[in-house]
């Protein structure tokens, strides 16, 4: 029987092999950012402007997604609602980095590098 030797799948320029998932992810958080800084250019009609007279009106040309319970025009409604979204998703990871960053430094940081409280040994009975 002759053994086989199995390698481990190539990794890439960096040390990281590519992810196609993870390519899509970035891919669809790169768009969103894109949009979230230039929605103020984009925005076909300012954000409270009522441009329908007919409350939740249907798509059409002047308001591609329609429009909501004002007559406001959805699709500006959305880009401009990017900015916040992205903003605060981006503080908050930001905050959960800092707090992870923290967290890891001051246990590895302490002098015995064991928990704070021993743990019991159980007796071989």
């Amino acid at each position: 029987m002759t053994e086989g030797r199995v390698e481990a799948p190539g990794a890439s320029r960096f040390g990281y092999r590519v992810n196609l998932v993870g390519l899509l992810g970035l891919g669809v958080i790169l768009i969103w950012a894109v949009i979230a800084l230039f929605a103020p250019n984009l925005v076909p009609h300012s954000v409270g402007e009522i441009v329908d007279l007919d409350y939740f009106g249907p798509m059409s040309r002047d308001s591609w997604f329609g429009s909501d319970y004002l007559g406001r025009d959805m699709f500006s409604r959305i880009l401009m609602g990017a900015r916040y979204t992205v903003g605060i998703s981006l503080t908050a990871v930001i905050i959960a980095c800092w707090m992870a960053w923290t967290s890891a430094s001051k246990s590895l940081s302490s002098e015995s590098g064991s928990p704070s409280t021993p743990m019991r040994q159980r007796s071989p009975i």
